[in-house]
């Protein structure tokens, strides 16, 4: 587990847990100003500096929360992390991107007003890739890939919901579409 380290060690500025940061494969940390300053390499072990995932912070509005009862509840197999869901998806998506393909998820979308993550910040772990746009969300228990949202949240974010994580029974009627993630970024059999 990272040590999430508050502080630069360029120039000692403080470092939210929650807050960008840059960390080489040996954990120096650095800040983003200084991390850009040295080309994003670190001056200790000349690895690559990269974006360090940042803490999760899955709290829940309670005045959202009491807006509407959940219809599905998708969960990792040990139950440490919950999603609660304001319907059943109306369609599945199978991605075949390099990482979609590789979780072999089936993903329902929503926003942040109809869906609400339910676990200890502890719970999970977040990975970034490429971009870093997208954080892929799994249970660090039982290893589940849970979902994906964006880096930067906002109140009408997605959330990708892995409906692997769902009762069969609720997603059984919904159809599967096939994106194209790894070329054409389009609908296939569309």
């Amino acid at each position: 587990m990272l040590k999430m380290k508050s502080q630069c060690e360029k120039c000692q500025a403080v470092l939210e847990g929650d807050g960008i940061a840059f960390i080489c494969s040996f954990e120096c940390t650095f800040c983003e100003r200084c991390a850009s300053e040295l080309g994003n390499t670190c001056p200790n072990c000349s690895g690559e500096l990269l974006r360090r995932p940042r803490k999760c912070s899955l709290e829940i509005d309670t005045d959202q929360s009491a807006q509407w009862t959940a219809e599905v509840t998708a969960a990792c197999h040990c139950g440490a992390v919950q999603i609660e869901v304001a319907r059943k998806p109306e369609t599945l998506t199978e991605c075949n991107c390099s990482i979609c393909r590789r979780y072999g998820a089936q993903w329902a979308y929503y926003d942040r007003s109809t869906a609400r993550v339910i676990c200890a910040a502890a719970a999970v772990s977040a990975y970034t890739w490429n971009d870093r746009e997208i954080e892929f969300y799994h249970c660090n228990r039982c290893g589940c890939m849970t979902h994906y949202e964006s880096v930067e949240k906002a109140d009408n974010s997605r959330i990708a919901v892995n409906t692997r994580m769902m009762p069969l029974s609720d997603v059984a009627a919904a159809p599967i579409r096939h994106f194209d993630g790894a070329d054409t970024w389009k609908f296939l059999q569309e």
